[in-house]
């Protein structure tokens, strides 16, 4: 570390959820009011030092405020008589194993899939009957509910360079390649997630430096294991891909090899 700087009892304190299954500790340090900046940025990103070299928990925030007893009575900054001066700043770091993934390079990420309900299918009533004997009419064929999950890819503190035009021009489109997951250990055969686009946020850094929260969303759909490329067929009461005259299938969305 470039910034000297002193641990400070009582601590470290650790915080353990069992249920949630998250690790939160906190360190007390004790460096130079003018470094506390410094000492943030040269803390960002690492982990927390008293696991046994293990890199689990990732510092999530600071908290900073004068050192006790080390306001220099009189003085001021940059010779504004409205602004206080201090000799030392009590910098409180705090970790956490929850979420976010450091992927190296200052990038920051983390993954989510969760069900969604999808959508309804409205089905043939042609050769079905109520109990007295009543054929359906083709209105009152039985709803299909077709689920599907939306897996959520987010980026945390990029930079301006980091935005990716892809992320724009991919929208709608399906995969043409299997697709991985960044930690969640899954993947997606190809033609089952469909990328529904980019939220985008900006925000500044202590630093003043735009920095973006960037979630990427696909959704994955079975289909009867057709994917996004299968087509309702009612008479049959299933989903099947087509195919043009010449017997080439025809893709109902575009392709793209996703890699973000």
């Amino acid at each position: 570390m470039a910034v000297a700087y002193q641990e400070c009892d009582p601590f470290p304190q650790e915080e353990f959820d069992l249920l949630r299954n998250v690790f939160k500790p906190r360190r007390r340090l004790r460096c130079a009011w003018v470094d506390r900046l410094t000492l943030m940025d040269e803390l960002t990103g690492t982990y927390y030092p008293y696991l046994g070299g293990t890199n689990a928990a990732i510092v999530c925030g600071f908290s900073v405020k004068p050192w006790p007893k080390t306001r220099a009575p009189g003085s001021n900054v940059s010779g504004d008589t409205k602004l206080e001066s201090y000799d030392d700043a009590e910098v409180i770091v705090t970790y956490t194993t929850e979420r976010v993934v450091n992927a190296g390079n200052g990038l920051y990420f983390s993954e989510q899939l969760i069900p969604e309900p999808g959508y309804a299918v409205q089905q043939s009533g042609d050769g079905l009957f109520w109990s007295g004997g009543t054929p359906l009419t083709q209105q009152e064929g039985p709803i299909l509910n077709c689920p599907e999950l939306k897996y959520t890819l987010t980026y945390y503190q990029l930079p301006a360079a980091s935005i990716n035009p892809l992320w724009i021009g991919y929208k709608d489109t399906v995969n043409s390649v299997r697709m991985y997951t960044k930690a969640l250990g899954l993947y997606f055969e190809p033609g089952f997630v469909r990328y529904e686009g980019a939220k985008m946020q900006h925000a500044l850094s202590h630093r003043g430096v735009i920095q973006y929260t960037v979630a990427l969303t696909w959704s994955y759909s079975y289909r009867n294991g057709t994917g996004w490329q299968g087509v309702w067929r009612s008479s049959e009461g299933h989903y099947e891909l087509v195919y043009n005259a010449a017997g080439t299938q025809v893709l109902i969305h575009p392709q793209a090899a996703f890699s973000f």
